[in-house]
């Protein structure tokens, strides 16, 4: 990836339970967002090509279509395990751990799909004149966000 690039990081838990939020039930695939389309706005909205992750707890298995998806639609599928216990958000803290490396990309911009606060922190520290930019829903989004 080019010092220019853009990062998408997308917390697939955290936008599955707000649309379970707002949708009153789990959603069904029609319902899901079109993550192809996540990645073009990222691309257009930075100008840049986006290396696009998809960070999934696998710990309970996942199933193969929907990560043969992903990576049809310009995703890295993340694949987590957490082995941390099971008080640890094992894609919260990837993304953490992401947030934190990406510091040493002085030029990436980073666009966040997710509503999760833990994240507000770590992207502050990254507000060193690079884009940023947190995706999802206004009416679930944490406070520190708007």
């Amino acid at each position: 990836m080019s010092s220019d690039a853009c990062v998408l990081l997308v917390d697939g838990e955290n936008i599955d339970w707000a649309l379970s939020n707002l949708l009153g039930h789990k959603p069904e695939p029609a319902q899901r967002p079109r993550w192809d389309r996540l990645v073009h706005y990222a691309e257009t909205r930075t100008g840049s090509d986006c290396r696009a992750l998809f960070f999934v707890n696998a710990t309970t298995g996942v199933a193969q279509p929907f990560i043969n998806a992903l990576r049809h639609m310009g995703f890295m599928p993340v694949m987590l395990i957490n082995d941390l216990g099971p008080e640890t958000k094992v894609v919260d803290y990837a993304i953490e751990r992401t947030l934190e490396a990406l510091r040493e990309r002085r030029a990436s911009d980073v666009l966040l799909a997710s509503h999760a606060r833990d994240f507000y922190d770590a992207l502050a520290d990254l507000d060193d004149g690079r884009q940023l930019t947190v995706v999802g829903f206004p009416e679930l989004m944490a406070s520190q966000f708007h």
